[in-house]
Parts: structure tokens; C-alpha cells; sequence
């Protein structure tokens, strides 16, 4: 997940698991079968792809026994990983392309809510849990108002709402949205707020709604500025994403190409644009399978893009920014006991060398499953070495001390797993994972794990 916040604060904690919330070996209709047998819920955890320390954050949270409990009492739980099918189909169908959300769904499979995140909270989990149950109703509102418009089919004051609850509860509007654009008066396509609203459903590039939004291209684009700029980069992001999603699933490499093109266009400057094209062609090979094909794009993508940068310059532009953002904040004052008091300062702060650390360990991660190449090893090797040089995090050197193993530098490739062990440690981390590799590497086996 690129979109990470990390708060620089200082917490203090005091709690004890007894239980850790149990997640079923079951595929989603199973569960959802269970579900329906025993009267419960079912939440579907969809791991991220792009940010294991995203993952680690919620197997905290998952190790709280209260949230256990609470979970367990109106829940059957899956968790889905990358590389599973069922978390490729469900992470495109829902939106989620790069996983890092949780999901929950009624017995019948409606979903009723979404979380777009992780967290170390356990009451966070709890009240989403809690609010997914809450949106029952709207589900039931939603029926009655998709059971109207199917009585009054070319009546488009009944899409209108149908299309702004199906988009609050997370439900695809690609379909719909198509059939409303398809119903209106010519002149509707005169009216800003009109082209706004279309626009508010990030329609899918080459869809019948894509197509009529932007016939009148200059009158678009008055439309189109008049929104705020976060508000068109997260419909810009969103179409990408879906458009990218639907060209995996139908294996058409024109429309990946097409959406590379529109993602390069978002951007002004020359590097970025080049970047952005590249990024979602790399992407499209990737989701379909084609190893040869996302190997060559990713060797050429992250030494142009991501070796080249100078990693002082950003780790000295974190730390600027960083005390920029401590100078500014406000403090709280805590008392600590009769006579002491404590000052605390909290800010929102996401170091830019954690997401390059994150971009160059994925990279290296996806080259040490697909290939036993030599060469293309020791490539994953220096991008691994270059993301530890921005941060260190326990999968990083893990990514790091498998290639060294992989590549036959087995010593070093100890030394790098037991660091990668005692920082999980000092985090409050599972580290049962990185515990058998190390294991592994110390008995000196051929094949540490599955790759």
C-alpha cells in the first residue's frame, strides 16, 4: 500500500492476549455456507501485496483476545493471501487491487461494509464489524430501491439514488452507470454537475460512460477542473485501477496499454509520465502471469526509476520534514503520577524512504519466487540491498537474507535473518515465520522454503 500514515508518538501500552482471533482454511462460498449455517457473518481479510508491515500491524490487532472473542461470537473469518486465486479474484472484483482491506458480507454474500486499511486497534476492527452489521438495513434499502427501478426500468430519477447507495455500500455501479448515461437527454451532457456526477463513479475507460462523459472534450474538462484536486486524483486513481483490473481479467493487452497511457497522462512532469506507463504495463504482466514479460519491464523499471535515486538526499529530506512537522504540532501534556508530567507530541508523517524501501523489497521479493537465474538473482539482490539502505524493516532483511542465501552467501545470509528476527521481535511481531527460515539456513538446507 503506497498510502502509508505513520504516526511518530509516543504510546504507551499495556495489554495481555490470552486468545488470537482463528481464521478458517475455507474458500469465500464455504465460509459463506458456514456463515449461513450457524446464523453469523462472514469477514474477509484481504492481505496487502505491497506492504507487509501493513499485514504485521493487523496480525496485532487479530491477537487481541476481546476482538477474538467479540469476532467469533457474529463472524466466520477468512484471511486471503497474494498469490491465492481466490484473493486475486476478490481484490479485482472488489476493488482492492492491491489488498490491505477487510471485507464483510451478510450470509447471502451482500456486502455490508469495508475497511481500506490496517491497524494495531483491535476496536478498530471491532466497530467496523459492529457497522457492517449496522448497514443491514441499508441492504434491505437497497433491494427496495433496485426492485423499484426494475418496475420503472427507463425512469432515471430511480438510478440517480440506486447508483449513490450501490457506491456508498462498495457495489459495482460499472453496469449500472452504463444504462443511466445511455437514458439521458442529450443536453444532460451540457450541464457541469451532471458531467460531475458521471465522473463521481470513475467510470471504466472504453465504457459506454467513459465514452459520453468525454465526447464534448472541452466541456469535460470545464467540468472536470471545477472538482478539487484530491477529489480528481482519487477518481483518476480509481479509473486506472478498475481499468487495469478488467484488462487482467480479460486478458486484453490494448486496454492495459490504453490505461497506461491515461495514467501517464494525470501527470505533467516527463520522468513521472514515463514512470506511470511503464508502472502499469509492469502491473498488467504481472496480474496475467506473463513472467518473461513483467521480468524485462521490472529490470528496465526500477534500475531506471528507483536505483538511480540518491538515497542521503532522501533520507536528509525525511528528516527535514519530519522536524518541520514536530516544530508545528501541538503538544499534550500527561500527567504521570502526583508530581510528574509528561509532554507528548503526535503527527501524522509518512517517510518517502519507506516507500521506496517498500517498492525495492517487492520488486526483489517477486524475482526470488518467479526465477532461478542467476543473474536476474543478483539483480534482486542489489535492489534488496539499495531498499535496506532507505529502511530497514524485518521483511526487508528477510528479502534480503533469502537472495544471499539463494545467491550462495549463506553466512551473511544468517546474519542478515537474525537481524530481521530481533527487529519483528522488538516490534512485537510474530516472528514464528522468520524463525523456521533461519533454521533452515543454519542447518544449511538446499531449499529454505517453498521458492
Amino acid at each position: 500500500m503506497k498510502n502509508i500514515k505513520f504516526l511518530c508518538s509516543l504510546l504507551i501500552v499495556s495489554a495481555i492476549s490470552h486468545a488470537q482471533l482463528s481464521f478458517e482454511s475455507l474458500s469465500f462460498e464455504k465460509a459463506l455456507q458456514k456463515a449461513s449455517i450457524e446464523g453469523k457473518y462472514l469477514m474477509v481479510v484481504l492481505d496487502s501485496k505491497e506492504c507487509e508491515q501493513c499485514n504485521e500491524v493487523a496480525d496485532k490487532a487479530f491477537s487481541d483476545n476481546k476482538l477474538a472473542e467479540s469476532l467469533s461470537e457474529k463472524y466466520i473469518s477468512i484471511r486471503l493471501k497474494p498469490g491465492q486465486e481466490e484473493w486475486t479474484r476478490m481484490t479485482q472484483q472488489y476493488d482492492a487491487p492491491s489488498g490491505t482491506a477487510t471485507l464483510f458480507f451478510a450470509s447471502n454474500g451482500v456486502l455490508l461494509g469495508r475497511y481500506n486499511g490496517t491497524t494495531s486497534l483491535a476496536k478498530k476492527y471491532a466497530d467496523e464489524a459492529q457497522l457492517a452489521i449496522d448497514n443491514e438495513i441499508e441492504v434491505i434499502n437497497i433491494k427496495s430501491l433496485t426492485s423499484a427501478w426494475e418496475q420503472d426500468a427507463r425512469n432515471i430519477s430511480l438510478i440517480q439514488p440506486l447508483l449513490l447507495k450501490r457506491k456508498q455500500l462498495w457495489l459495482s455501479t460499472d453496469s449500472l452507470l452504463d444504462t443511466y448515461v445511455q437514458l439521458l437527454p442529450v443536453d444532460s451532457f451540457r450541464s457541469f454537475s451532471q458531467l460531475q456526477f458521471i465522473a463521481s463513479f470513475s467510470p471504466v475507460l472504453g465504457s459506454k460512460a467513459d465514452s459520453l462523459l468525454r465526447k464534448d472534450y472541452d466541456l469535460f474538462n470545464q467540468a472536470w477542473y471545477r472538482l478539487d484536486l484530491p477529489t480528481r486524483i482519487r477518481i483518476n486513481n480509481t479509473i486506472i485501477s478498475k481499468t487495469r483490473n478488467k484488462a487482467i481479467r480479460k486478458r486484453d493487452e490494448n486496454l492495459a496499454i490504453r490505461v497506461a497511457i491515461f495514467a501517464s497522462s494525470t501527470n505533467t512532469n516527463t520522468s513521472a509520465r514515463q514512470r506511470s506507463y511503464a508502472l502499469n504495463l509492469m502491473e498488467y504482466y504481472l496480474g496475467i502471469a506473463d513472467t518473461v514479460r513483467y521480468i524485462n519491464y521490472a529490470k528496465n523499471y526500477y534500475n531506471r526509476f528507483l536505483m538511480t535515486i540518491k538515497v542521503d538526499s532522501i533520507l536528509k529530506k525525511d528528516s527535514i520534514d519530519r522536524e518541520r512537522l514536530l516544530a508545528t504540532a501541538k503538544t499534550d501534556t500527561i500527567r504521570t503520577t502526583a508530581d510528574k508530567y509528561q509532554v507528548r507530541k503526535t503527527v501524522a508523517f509518512r517517510p518517502i524512504a519507506q516507500f521506496y524501501m517498500q517498492e525495492l523489497n517487492d520488486a526483489a521479493w517477486s524475482f526470488y519466487t518467479m526465477t532461478n537465474d542467476s543473474l536476474l538473482l543478483n539483480t534482486a539482490l542489489g535492489w534488496s540491498e539499495r531498499a535496506n539502505m532507505f529502511y530497514k524493516s524485518s521483511r526487508s532483511l528477510d528479502t534480503y537474507a533469502r537472495l544471499l542465501y539463494k545467491t550462495g552467501k549463506k553466512d551473511h545470509a544468517i546474519n542478515a535473518e537474525t537481524e530481521a528476527v530481533a527487529l519483528q521481535s522488538k516490534l512485537g511481531y510474530p516472528t514464528k515465520q522468520f524463525d523456521e527460515i533461519l533454521l533452515n539456513m543454519k542447518a544449511g538446507k538446499e531449499k529454505i522454503d517453498q521458492y
